[in-house]
């Protein structure tokens, strides 16, 4: 599902035009959302907002597209709010679950970055799996680090770092 919704992208856009791709959630892991960027996008609001240029390039939440594929994502998310429901009132289950979900996540982007998926994408791009109030930076650092090259995560790293 998250290949095909990146290649739909890459249909509808020219290569060169994407700039990020990643899976966004919350903190509850109740709902999962697939999400692209473009320069455009991103140049606009670089331009609107000076000063949060690296912000805006790794918040996924900023994206331009978000709820991609919003039909094979929901069968998705139905099975993770029923999940959620079950376990929220046991923080141990719950907590391993959130743990199993987000490695999931991030595995399944890796694997493609693997397949070579992203490879004729301009040089700006960022593959990114995003935690809305999420507040454990190693946790960030780390799926960034397995998910972009070396110059990408050092960029991520040294601007989360200044967030502190």
């Amino acid at each position: 599902m998250t290949k095909a919704t990146f290649l739909k992208c890459a249909k509808n856009l020219k290569p060169e035009e994407i700039c990020g791709f990643g899976i966004y959630t919350d903190e509850s892991v109740m709902s999962m959302s697939i999400c692209c960027n473009t320069i455009n996008h991103l140049k606009e609001l670089q331009q609107e907002e000076k000063g949060y240029d690296d912000y805006f390039k790794w918040s996924i939440n900023e994206w331009q597209y978000e709820m991609i594929n919003e039909i094979h994502v929901a069968k998705v998310n139905e099975e993770l709010l029923n999940e959620h429901r079950k376990i929220s009132d046991n923080q141990k289950l719950f907590e391993k679950h959130k743990d199993k979900i987000l490695n999931i996540a991030v595995e399944v982007l890796q694997e493609l970055k693997q397949e070579s998926l992203f490879k004729n994408l301009n040089r700006e791009f960022v593959l990114m799996f995003g935690i809305s109030d999420f507040d454990d930076k190693e946790i960030e650092k780390a799926n960034a680090q397995r998910l972009n090259d070396a110059t990408q995560f050092m960029q991520f790293k040294n601007w989360l770092d200044s967030e502190e």
